[in-house]
């Protein structure tokens, strides 16, 4: 099968096409006039005039190896070629080995034994905490600092604490409590002090985070409120 013939469309088209046939919960974009790129390399983006551009997020820190990395390339073909991923019920032996790095490494850094939950992204390692946090506690009270973003399934909605985010979805079955994330601003900011606000008191008085490892079978640590 041959492949489609590339038909170079002007970027004005382009961005029509886009307003009207993208969810704008995928394409989010901060310019009035968002830009086109069709090439990569190491830290930076081309243009359709092949004009190179420095990206400092580098896809929200998915690609800090740098793009077209030849070794993350070169590793990834040469699975897909043998045998890519496998339902959960199958196993295969890079899976296992790779879990051993993992858990080793955690291990190492944080003294505690654990076991490798693999996810498909970040949303739904929240969605696993979650789940984690409310069955070895039974609480259901979170905190979530103000602009903060944790994914768009329906238990990282309810977590974020942002209008913008949650305005569609006004009711949640978990109850979030936004924390004001404005200590950090103010040299004294115990309650006693003048410049301790309404909000960062809010903050510090429910800031109270309960540590258990045991309660998650030596899995991590829990973070809710108490």
């Amino acid at each position: 099968m041959k492949p489609l013939p590339m038909i170079r469309l002007n970027e004005d088209l382009l961005r029509e096409k886009e307003a009207k046939f993208c969810s704008h919960g995928d394409t989010v974009h901060y310019s009035p006039v968002p830009k086109f790129f069709q090439g990569c390399e190491g830290s930076f983006l081309y243009d359709r005039e092949d004009k190179p551009y420095l990206d400092l997020q580098m896809w929200y820190s998915a690609v800090n190896f740098g793009y077209r990395n030849k070794s993350i390339i070169d590793a990834v073909k040469a699975q897909l070629d043998q045998l890519p991923q496998l339902a959960c019920q199958y196993l295969h032996e890079e899976k296992v080995l790779v879990a051993e790095k993992l858990a080793t490494e955690c291990l190492r850094a944080f003294g505690l034994e654990g076991r490798i939950q693999f996810n498909v992204g970040g949303a739904q390692a929240i969605e696993d905490s979650m789940k984690l946090v409310r069955n070895a506690t039974g609480k259901t009270l979170f905190m979530a600092f103000t602009g903060g973003y944790h994914g768009r399934t329906l238990g990282a909605y309810e977590i974020t604490s942002s209008y913008r985010y949650r305005r569609r979805l006004p009711s949640m079955s978990n109850r979030c409590r936004p924390q004001a994330g404005i200590l950090s601003r103010h040299r004294n900011t115990s309650p006693g002090s003048k410049r301790f606000s309404t909000n960062a008191r809010f903050s510090w008085w429910t800031m109270k985070f309960r540590w258990d490892s045991s309660a998650l079978g030596n899995f991590g640590r829990s973070s809710t409120l108490e």
